[in-house]
């Protein structure tokens, strides 16, 4: 897991309430919340709980098996990986 970004470092949660994106500001790609536990929380999560240990947060780029850790919902990847005739990866 890479953490692109830690534009919520440690504040306090009334700072941030309903105030996340939801989605990058270029290219548009939806962005997920990092605890400091490494789980993966969803915006609309982040936006409507009590979640004072978000750490940072990533774009989901091609991992399949990103669920968020709060409401179990899909984090769906920004690309696919595409395989060829034998089953590799390109």
């Amino acid at each position: 897991m890479q953490v692109i970004g830690t534009a919520l470092p440690r504040i306090e949660y009334g700072e941030f309430k309903g105030n996340v994106r939801q989605y990058s500001l270029h290219g548009h790609y939806e962005l997920h919340y990092i605890t400091s536990d490494g789980s993966r929380i969803c915006a609309t999560c982040v936006n409507f709980n009590e979640l004072d240990d978000i750490v940072g947060y990533e774009i989901n780029w091609e991992d399949t098996n990103v669920y968020c850790s709060c409401c179990g919902d899909h984090i769906e990847p920004n690309y696919e990986i595409e395989e060829n005739e034998g089953g590799d990866k390109k």
